[in-house]
């Protein structure tokens, strides 16, 4: 085989594995985000006492991942866990590892008050609400996982560098041709 086509080749899969990487790790950050500024119910912090035998954390444990189609019902569930470290296990294990890039991806809470503890129902732990914050970070997240995909953020650096002067001295070359007669 041809020693440039193999030089390809190996570059596609690279490309591929960390296309991959990219999308599986800022999937799983962004449900960390919501999952871990979800509140669990604390019935010290509410105006009315809570149900007898009531137990907080089935808004957490209710975080559902869906490829392609949003997923329905809900969980029989509590997650009292750090930050919701469970669930956000359970969304990790749902992730594709070699097949993520090119899929749709639903994060949905189907609980009935899901949408009024995001609108600031739950004013002192989550009154901004959960996903509303976790997409306007959606770019930073993203941006993260190309970073360390690339190999953090030297490896990072050093490749755009490249890449920007690349592209630098190609315009200067194009410019200096369409100038010349």
């Amino acid at each position: 085989m041809d020693p440039f086509l193999i030089q390809i080749n190996a570059f596609v899969e690279k490309t591929k594995g960390q296309m991959n990487e990219v999308v599986r790790s800022s999937v799983f950050k962004l449900a960390v985000h919501i999952i871990s500024t979800s509140p669990v119910g604390n019935p010290n912090l509410w105006k009315t006492p809570a149900p007898k035998g009531y137990v907080g954390g089935r808004f957490r444990a209710n975080w559902q991942i869906g490829i392609g189609a949003a997923p329905a019902g809900v969980i029989d569930a509590i997650d009292q866990s750090d930050g919701g470290s469970d669930t956000q296990m359970k969304i990790l294990s749902n992730i594709p590892k070699t097949d993520a890039a090119g899929k749709i991806y639903w994060l949905v809470n189907n609980l009935p008050y899901a949408e009024r503890l995001e609108k600031g129902w739950s004013y002192k732990q989550a009154p901004n609400g959960m996903v509303g914050l976790a997409i306007a970070d959606w770019q930073n997240i993203v941006d993260k996982a190309v970073i360390d995909a690339a190999g953090g953020p030297q490896v990072w650096r050093d490749q755009n560098r490249f890449a920007v002067n690349r592209r630098r001295s190609g315009a200067i070359k194009a410019a200096s041709i369409r100038s010349n007669p």
